[in-house]
């Protein structure tokens, strides 16, 4: 390594001892989601030391500053497409990459992450997936390759369907084992964003207990093609849409809910008439809810940091079991055409602000 005799006036170290050097100043530390506790997401992301840290390094010398930016460039955060394009120089260093959500403008990635060909972690945003104009609305492709070196894969608060996803990672990713699909959905964005407003009643895409059975071999089939997948987390709620408004209107007067109830006249008394909950006589002169008052009800702030399956009785009686049989009967036929996959991640109601996952080993 040369260096300037106005700068050194030692002995110059061994490439080898600068390299060594070099990887204990930019080592990495591996954490967890900042709010995995709450969430119980694993994708774990690395994080690099302050520029502080290294600054002295890198400003000391040509040579000192390439042995620095090749490390210093392992782990970026993306949050534009210019920022991607500004990376590619570096595409031969880069092993995580996170990408942020995008404005829509700036939303379609297209080929250009299949240019990062040494990438093993992906965490993206995929928000801006879907497209508005003043009749309807329409999903987009953010992006239409990925590097064939990926091994982790996390999508979030995506809104179209995970289908159009999976078919990029099989045509592109052979070697992945960790595919987490994550969604937008009325827990993680407060307060609604326009798709939500827009489909109030579509909520069911993400969380029922309809054939479950169906889905998950479905889901398989398409999956199959990953030989070597072993994590899986799957943003489907597997318990009854119902269970937002039962918690939120009856169990909140505790009071079990109606196995069938009117969503319109249940807000209206929850908000005017509590008390008439609980009987058959509904108060005349009551106006029936709005979709509007529907969204804000759906999409209002949690304020259950520490929810389980323990928090509310009337949720356990109600609804606990059978979500705990659709999990495991989902995760075994996953099993069936998946025989790499060891743990299956599910979203969950009965976590904190029900933001987290319930986990299950796969065994046959």
């Amino acid at each position: 390594m040369s260096t300037s005799r106005s700068r050194c006036t030692g002995p110059t170290l061994p490439v080898d001892t600068v390299e060594l050097i070099a990887d204990f100043l930019f080592e990495t530390t591996y954490l967890a989601d900042s709010d995995a506790e709450i969430t119980g997401n694993t994708f774990v992301l690395p994080r690099k030391p302050s520029w502080s840290t290294v600054a002295g390094f890198m400003s000391a010398s040509a040579d000192l500053h390439r042995i620095g930016m090749e490390r210093w460039v392992r782990m970026l955060i993306c949050r534009s497409k210019e920022d991607l394009d500004i990376a590619i120089p570096y595409f031969q260093w880069i092993r995580d990459l996170r990408c942020f959500d995008q404005p829509p403008l700036d939303s379609e990635y297209g080929t250009v992450l299949n240019q990062f060909v040494r990438l093993r972690s992906l965490s993206i945003d995929l928000h801006n997936d879907i497209h508005h104009n003043e009749r309807q609305f329409s999903y987009r492709d953010i992006f239409t390759s990925l590097p064939s070196s990926l091994l982790r894969l996390e999508i979030k608060n995506s809104h179209g369907p995970d289908v159009k996803i999976i078919a990029i990672v099989k045509r592109c990713c052979p070697k992945l084992q960790e595919l987490r699909l994550g969604r937008c959905n009325m827990f993680n964005r407060t307060p609604a964003c326009q798709f939500w407003r827009s489909f109030p009643f579509e909520h069911d895409s993400y969380i029922s207990s309809d054939g479950t059975d169906e889905y998950a071999s479905s889901l398989a089939q398409e999956l199959a093609p990953l030989k070597r997948l072993k994590t899986l987390q799957v943003g489907i709620y597997l318990i009854p849409t119902s269970v937002v408004l039962a918690h939120r209107i009856y169990h909140a007067q505790e009071i079990s809910a109606p196995n069938d109830f009117n969503w319109q006249q249940a807000i209206t008394l929850a908000r005017h008439a509590p008390a008439a909950l609980a009987g058959e006589a509904i108060p005349p002169g009551l106006e029936p809810a709005t979709a509007d008052d529907l969204i804000d009800l759906l999409h209002k702030p949690s304020s259950e940091p520490g929810f389980s399956r323990q928090s509310c009785r009337f949720c356990e009686l109600e609804f606990s079991q059978a979500n705990i049989d659709a999990e495991s009967n989902a995760t075994r036929t996953l099993k069936v055409l998946l025989p790499s996959l060891a743990e299956v991640q599910w979203q969950s109601w009965f976590t904190p602000n029900h933001l987290g996952v319930s986990s299950r080993s796969c065994h046959l």
